[in-house]
């Protein structure tokens, strides 16, 4: 499966969900840098595919997120996972952008998948 991109040379912080994905970009995080992978992506790569130079963190999304009965919020599941391991914004800041922009009905799966995430790190 063919991955479209913005382009972009180097990153600070990553979060993977498919095995493509990690195998294509993985070369441009910089070292030290945050990789947040869904563990069934880290569990099928090859030893010497996981870089040691930067920071690799497991997040169970995918097995969460079909826990919570809908494997679309897995993007949600690594994304509050990362938000509370950076604190880049509060976590009460995603779920008032969870409130603000998504439509009511996914309001409640979204907020599910948000503790879900947080509780993962």
């Amino acid at each position: 499966a063919d991955i479209y991109d913005i382009q972009f040379e180097q990153s600070d912080a990553m979060l993977v969900l498919s095995l493509p994905a990690y195998r294509k970009y993985i070369a441009v995080a910089r070292k030290d840098s945050l990789v947040m992978v869904d563990s069934r992506i880290l569990g099928r790569l090859k030893p010497e595919e996981v870089r040691k130079d930067v920071n690799t963190v497991a997040v169970p999304a995918a097995d969460l997120a079909e826990k919570l009965g809908n494997p679309i919020v897995a993007n949600m599941i690594i994304l509050a996972a990362y938000t509370k391991k950076t604190g880049i914004i509060s976590l009460d800041q995603l779920r008032s952008a969870v409130k603000a922009i998504m439509r009511p009905q996914f309001h409640d799966l979204n907020l599910k998948a948000i503790e879900a995430g947080a509780s993962a790190v």
